[in-house]
């Protein structure tokens, strides 16, 4: 664990009983309850903290998953421990997203425009993963920033760029049109290519099905929502028993898996 990403959770550690925010994003993984989540979103903690924190995280999961799928793609096994390590700091990212933009998000269009970027949005770390609740998590928090989104993920649409890419760019813009209904007509040629090129790929599938995708999108991150949709993506705690799956170390190779680029035909076949 990189000692930044350690310093700053530090600094999100109050000093009161209980679990701390710190403990609660990033020992969670997909259990995290809505009461907890509304909890963190109470919390005293600046949404440019939690951002920081998000990118510090980011950044130190890169090489960590880069050692699992290396030895993934030799099929060779992978710590128990390591794998687990990958689950709950990929489930933090999603938690992150939606903290750092779950209030105002002026901060966020002022970094862009005295730090231009390009071929980085802040959710691909989040949809790499093809875990639906964590991409969700991503599109929410990218519905938040509006048209400042756009500058980010137009681009990707209309350009030759891996398909994963294009998924990505199709659930934040689909999420930002919804949140501004006069956005679609510009967005929409783009928005149906990259549709189709994610289609194409089975990535929709992968990440978890269309039709859970679209009963989120349509039920809990329907056009007009107040800031409480954010909780929608969490479920009550008297409920997660019965929705959540006890992790296992395969369902991270799984997962993982389909992340291994497919090994090429042998010329002697």
């Amino acid at each position: 664990m990189p000692q930044a990403a350690s310093r700053a959770r530090k600094r999100l550690d109050p000093s009161e009983k209980g679990p701390t925010p710190s403990q609660l994003i990033f020992a969670s993984g997909s259990w995290l309850s809505r009461e907890a989540f509304q909890d963190l979103a109470r919390s005293s903690t600046s949404r440019g903290a939690f951002f920081r924190l998000f990118m510090q995280t980011a950044v130190g999961l890169e090489e960590h998953r880069a050692g699992l799928l290396h030895l993934i793609s030799r099929a060779e096994p992978a710590d128990p421990i390591a794998l687990l390590h990958h689950w709950l700091q990929a489930h933090a990212l999603g938690h992150l997203a939606v903290l750092s933009f779950r209030e105002d998000v002026g901060w966020f269009s002022e970094m862009l425009r005295e730090i231009p970027v390009t071929k980085w949005t802040p959710t691909h770390v989040l949809v790499r993963e093809r875990i639906m609740s964590i991409a969700l998590r991503g599109a929410w928090a990218t519905g938040r920033l509006g048209e400042s989104a756009l500058t980010l993920y137009l681009p990707i649409l209309r350009a030759p760029v891996e398909p994963l890419e294009h998924f990505n760019a199709v659930l934040a813009v689909a999420m930002v049109s919804l949140k501004r209904p006069t956005l679609p007509v510009t967005c929409g040629p783009g928005l149906l290519n990259g549709h189709r090129a994610s289609r194409d790929q089975g990535l929709g599938k992968s990440c978890g099905g269309r039709s859970r995708f679209c009963w989120m999108i349509r039920r809990k991150l329907r056009p007009g929502a107040s800031d409480g949709a954010a909780e929608a993506l969490y479920p009550p705690s008297r409920v997660i028993p019965i929705l959540m799956q006890p992790w296992s170390p395969e369902s991270t190779v799984d997962v993982l898996r389909r992340s291994v680029p497919p090994a090429p035909p042998s010329p002697f076949s």
